[in-house]
């Protein structure tokens, strides 16, 4: 019996072409990127030479920022990210908004206190409580980085706002209260403790503006979700239909 050759479609991750298992598993890309690179796909990766890379420059890309994020979480921690942590890492640099759902010391507020320290551009970093409040400022002052940081603990203290700052720290109750008084130009919105903030649907609603999006876009989500709710599945692809 002859062995069966195969061949797979749009694999080579740097042309999208087509390439035997033999390549991939040799090169880690087609055999005609090889001959042209004339390095494996994981050498041209850690040289971080990402604008040649392509369709693979985004993986580059973010092979590049987790090398980055692993060294800064080490150098401040002095230990290295869990699993998780980098997980949660990887879905952020690839542009992802999402929720974190783990059990209670498996590093979530580490990981928003790294992350908030890292990126580049302004930070909100939200709490349900005041007491919280203050235990992630003092946190954020043991760390001794070159960032400001503004805490809000009162409703009276919200002309702070036009100091210039890298971190703002505020309760969610005083986002409800002053959302027209703050910047929407924020690069990450952190919430800690996203379960208290689920029940108020008000301020769910601001977040998503903080972070872009537009009353159309939430109008459009929540007609995909009581459609979804609903099991009118046949709306949700006509709402899908109207968004694209």
């Amino acid at each position: 019996m002859k062995n069966i050759k195969i061949k797979y479609l749009n694999v080579c991750p740097i042309d999208n072409k087509p390439a035997k298992i033999e390549e991939i598993l040799s090169y880690g890309e087609c055999q005609e990127s090889y001959q042209q690179f004339k390095k494996k796909f994981w050498q041209l990766i850690k040289e971080n030479n990402c604008q040649s890379l392509a369709f693979a420059s985004n993986f580059c890309y973010l092979y590049r920022q987790l090398k980055k994020f692993k060294k800064f979480f080490n150098s401040r921690f002095k230990s290295r990210p869990l699993k998780l942590q980098l997980y949660w890492a990887k879905r952020f640099f690839l542009g992802q908004s999402f929720s974190i759902i783990a059990p209670t010391g498996f590093g979530k507020t580490t990981f928003g206190l790294s992350l908030a320290n890292f990126v580049q551009g302004k930070v909100y970093y939200l709490v349900p409580t005041t007491i919280l409040l203050r235990e992630i400022k003092t946190r954020f002052e043991q760390l001794k980085l070159n960032k400001k940081i503004l805490t809000i603990e009162k409703t009276k203290d919200k002309e702070k706002l036009k100091e210039n700052f890298d971190v703002l720290i505020t309760t969610s109750q005083f986002l409800h209260k002053n959302f027209d008084l703050l910047p929407k130009d924020f690069s990450l919105v952190f919430i800690d403790d996203a379960d208290s903030m689920i029940r108020q649907p008000r301020n769910i609603d601001k977040v998503l503006k903080l972070v872009g999006f537009s009353e159309k876009d939430i109008a459009n989500a929540l007609k995909i979700i009581d459609s979804k709710r609903a099991g009118d599945f046949l709306a949700v692809d006509n709402f899908r239909k109207e968004i694209d």
